[in-house]
C-alpha cells in the first residue's frame, strides 16, 4: 500500500460526519446502545461538535473519506475525577486501520488538550499498556472499574508554542503502513507517529468490545 494523507479536523467543522460516525458507534457497540435510537447517539455527538472547551471531538480524514474520530472530555473515566482531562472514544472504521489514523487521533487529542493549556492528559485501558508506553505514556496506577483491571496512563502533550497545531510528516514502522500526514481548515491540529490499529496486536483504541470511551459493555475497555 502506498502512502495515505490523514487530515484530523474538529467534528465541529464536519456536521456531516455526525449520522455516519453514530451508525459506526450503534454497529460497534449495540449490546450498550440497544435502548438508545441512532438520533440519541446523533445528539450525543453534537454535543461533542465543540472547537475549544471539553468535550472536544476530533474526527480523521484519510484520502478525504471519514474515517475514525476520538473525543479530548472532562475526564479519563467517570470515577477519575482528578484524571482530567482525558482522551477516549477512540475508533477507526475496520476498511482504514493500519493507515496511520488511529495513533493521529491519539496525537490530535493530546496537542489539543495542551492548546488549551492543560499539562498533562490521561487514558485508561486493560491491555494496550505496552503501546501507550512506547509512545512516551507514565503508568500512573492500576483500578478495577466494573470488574475489569485497568491501568490509569498520563502523558505530557509535547507541542511547540510556536507550532500551534501545525501537522508534520510521518512514517510508519515497520508494522505499520507508511503515512503522510497534513492538516487543513480552520482548527486543524497536528498530528505524528504510525497507527495502532491494524497491527496483528490486540488493541482496544480500535475494536474494543466495551462501550464507547470506557462505557463497558463485555470484555476490554479502550480510550
Amino acid at each position: 500500500m502506498g502512502n495515505v494523507v490523514i487530515e484530523i479536523a474538529f467534528l465541529a467543522d464536519h456536521p456531516a460526519a455526525v449520522p455516519p460516525l453514530a451508525a459506526w458507534f450503534r454497529a460497534q457497540w449495540p449490546d450498550y446502545y440497544a435502548r438508545r435510537s441512532q438520533a440519541d447517539v446523533e445528539q450525543d455527538m453534537r454535543a461533542e461538535a465543540n472547537r475549544d472547551g471539553l468535550p472536544v471531538r476530533l474526527v480523521a480524514l484519510v484520502d478525504g473519506e471519514l474515517a475514525g474520530t476520538i473525543v479530548l472530555r472532562e475526564r479519563a473515566l467517570a470515577t477519575l475525577p482528578d484524571a482530567r482531562p482525558g482522551l477516549g472514544g477512540l475508533f477507526v472504521h475496520e476498511a482504514y486501520r493500519g493507515r496511520g489514523a488511529g495513533t493521529a487521533l491519539v496525537r490530535a487529542g493530546m496537542n489539543a488538550a495542551f492548546q488549551q493549556g492543560y499539562a498533562v492528559v490521561y487514558a485508561t485501558t486493560a491491555v494496550a499498556g505496552g503501546i501507550l508506553v512506547r509512545l512516551g505514556w507514565e503508568p500512573v496506577r492500576m483500578l478495577t472499574h466494573q470488574g475489569e483491571q485497568l491501568t490509569l496512563y498520563r502523558k505530557v502533550p509535547r507541542v511547540s508554542s510556536s507550532d500551534g497545531f501545525r501537522a508534520s510528516s510521518v512514517e510508519a514502522d515497520d508494522e505499520m503502513d507508511h503515512a503522510r500526514t497534513r492538516s487543513r481548515g480552520s482548527g486543524s491540529l497536528s498530528m505524528a507517529d504510525p497507527a495502532l490499529c491494524g497491527s496483528g496486536r490486540r488493541v482496544p483504541f480500535c475494536a474494543a468490545r466495551s462501550g464507547p470511551g470506557g462505557r463497558r459493555k463485555g470484555r476490554g475497555d479502550s480510550l
